[in-house]
């Protein structure tokens, strides 16, 4: 299979499975209704899996006294924010006991927002990483950031089930599974605080056994 970078390879390698000789011009539906299969499955790998390639940096401007700040418009589940810091302060180490932070939504707005608890005492910059939602595929040369044959898999897997074609949307199932599996094994970041959490302290404490070899040992490497 070629490699599937963009927006157009997932049109020519959908039609590559259906024996077309070409994919379907912009202006047919088909053409619309397979865009939205893409953009569903690329939806999917970002909603439910941690890839490096949708790890994003950005700052925020701390008020001293404010403690809320709305994130941006691609933070899309709670549990992606993946680090949080301002100044000397990691809000997201589970050891610091003295500062916390919540993620919420705005009722007002629906988007995603972080709350500071104490709220910060002078004003700084907060450096943040999340795992961001990709833009929607749109253009021919949109790129895509999540694996383009995962996409394609699971653009098939719906396309053989709207169509009843039942034998074949099994096949393509089976597909997404085994890639979603080879991209954990090969790309996957462990969710956020999963190496660094206190159960999971506890956990590589009790294999270590003692204190030199957990503070020493490999358990407590993060990829």
């Amino acid at each position: 299979m070629s490699t599937i970078a963009t927006l157009s390879d997932l049109h020519l390698s959908f039609s590559d499975y259906l024996n077309e000789e070409t994919p379907p011009a912009s202006s047919d539906p088909r053409y619309g209704s397979r865009t939205r299969l893409f953009n569903r499955g690329q939806e999917d790998l970002a909603k439910r899996y941690f890839f490096k390639s949708l790890l994003k940096a950005d700052t925020l401007s701390l008020r001293a006294g404010v403690p809320t700040y709305a994130l941006l418009s691609d933070f899309e589940k709670p549990n992606g924010l993946r680090y949080f810091a301002a100044g000397e302060i990691v809000y997201t180490d589970p050891f610091e006991k003295e500062h916390a932070l919540t993620i919420a939504r705005n009722f007002t707005t629906g988007g995603w927002q972080v709350t500071l608890m104490p709220p910060p005492s002078t004003d700084v910059v907060a450096n943040y990483s999340y795992f961001a939602t990709p833009p929607r595929l749109s253009a021919p040369e949109s790129p895509l950031l999540v694996d383009g044959d995962a996409v394609l898999y699971f653009a098939l897997k719906e396309y053989f089930f709207q169509n009843e074609q039942m034998a074949k949307w099994q096949v393509a199932v089976s597909e997404y599974e085994n890639r979603i599996e080879e991209l954990i094994r090969a790309n996957a970041i462990e969710p956020p605080g999963s190496l660094q959490s206190t159960l999971n302290y506890e956990k590589t404490y009790l294999k270590a056994g003692n204190e030199k070899d957990f503070y020493s040992g490999v358990t407590r490497i993060n990829l």
